[in-house]
């Protein structure tokens, strides 16, 4: 059976033209770090394939700097992937409705989802998905617990097999 986040982003990309990840995480704070590992390595293999219609930003902690960039690109959808303490088990992903995010939510980074979300949303108009990983650990360090570095590598299998089938 294919897990919702699956079926979800298979369902909402599967018609984009351009396509922004952005990758948010602080690498210091052990399993906050996934949103910048994802990145990070959908970069390499957006690179390597030669698929220009995606466009990887690796935000780390300050989204806020990339809106400018991102706007450029003029994106029909952009991914925004995030560690997101959502009361799940740890590694778990899951699609974040952008309606139940807090301005006020404590994070790594200086500018809260859901007023990233609103500002793309209002600035762009590009379909928006938030994908949240359950960290387990976010104290100081620069390790993934096991069912983090799982998720990651879970995620961005996906997300390969997903912009393999558009290329064609």
């Amino acid at each position: 059976m294919i897990s919702l986040w699956k079926r979800h982003l298979t369902s909402r990309l599967g018609r984009f033209r351009k396509l922004v990840l952005m990758g948010i995480g602080n690498r210091d704070r052990c399993d906050d770090g996934a949103g910048s590992a994802v990145s990070d390595i959908m970069s390499d293999f957006v690179s390597g394939e030669k698929i220009s219609d995606v466009r990887i930003f690796c935000c780390n902690e300050s989204p806020e700097n990339f809106t400018g960039p991102v706007k450029k690109e003029n994106p029909t959808h952009i991914l925004l992937i995030d560690s997101c303490i959502a009361g799940k088990s740890p590694g778990s992903i899951f699609i974040i409705n952008p309606r139940r995010i807090k301005d006020i939510d404590i994070s790594s980074h200086k500018m809260p989802l859901g007023l990233l979300y609103r500002y793309l949303k209002e600035e762009i108009g590009a379909d928006i998905l938030i994908i949240g990983i359950e960290p387990q650990h976010i104290e100081q360090g620069r390790f993934f617990s096991e069912p983090v570095a799982k998720a990651v590598v879970e995620l961005t299998n996906f997300l390969k097999e997903l912009l393999k089938s558009q290329k064609k």
